[in-house]
């Protein structure tokens, strides 16, 4: 909305301008400077050569507030100093020459031109003021443009997003992917080992057959499975006789 106003206010200032506009093509040139009125291209640049050298344009010097000139074709003549830079001169101020209530419109030259009087100075000036009519059309373009754009964006607002099923595919994708990339990242868990229950040793173990310290687990005596082993056991009596 901004740049449609902004827009309006100017086509509407430049169609004023518009109206009380002059030819100044051809034979028809005229331009007012200073006091003096020239219908001559070359008494006009040499009287702005003039002016340039009394503003020390040929030292660089600045002029950073508009000042009035002259007219050209029912407009004011403003000018003033702009600084550029480029990588091969460096900075230079160069001069801005406009029509004051025609916004935008204007020329710039380098301020050696107007020191040389060179009288296509001249004819650069002439030109915006033909070029009105044109500027306010590509104004009007424009503000048509923002108006589309405006009434798009009206139509689209409760409308379902056209695109709304990729959409939604695409963040399963991406779900499935993290999901992925999450499992990789993760690390294999031990598996515990197997549990098994080791039979305790007895402390007879080394010393006695496994059959006897079964034998005495249960209550048994070391000499009754000595007796029923095949060598030959001498008993108490024999040892007393």
């Amino acid at each position: 909305m901004k740049e449609i106003d902004s827009g309006q206010q100017i086509a509407a200032q430049l169609c004023e301008d518009a109206a009380r506009s002059t030819d100044v093509s051809g034979d028809k040139f005229r331009i007012e400077l200073g006091e003096r009125t020239y219908t001559s291209r070359s008494e006009a640049v040499d009287a702005l050569g003039a002016w340039a050298h009394r503003h020390g344009l040929q030292y660089g010097t600045a002029i950073p507030v508009p000042e009035r000139v002259g007219s050209i074709g029912g407009h004011v003549i403003t000018a003033h100093t702009e600084r550029q830079y480029c990588a091969t001169t460096g900075g230079k101020n160069m001069l801005r020459l406009t029509l004051e209530y025609a916004p935008g419109i204007g020329v710039t030259v380098d301020p050696a031109e107007a020191l040389r009087n060179n009288i296509g100075t001249m004819v650069q000036l002439g030109n915006p003021v033909d070029s009105i009519p044109t500027v306010i059309a590509e104004h009007e373009r424009r503000i048509a443009d923002a108006h589309a754009v405006i009434a798009q964006a009206v139509a689209r607002l409760g409308a379902p997003f056209a695109h709304a099923d990729e959409l939604a595919a695409a963040h399963q994708r991406a779900q499935s992917i993290a999901e992925q990339l999450n499992a990789q990242a993760t690390p294999d868990q031990p598996v515990p080992p197997e549990s098994t229950t080791a039979e305790p040793k007895s402390p007879f173990a080394a010393a006695f057959p496994r059959t006897l310290t079964r034998d005495l687990s249960r209550g048994g005596t070391a000499t009754s499975d000595r007796r029923s082993s095949s060598a030959p056991v001498i008993e108490r009596e024999d040892l007393q006789r």
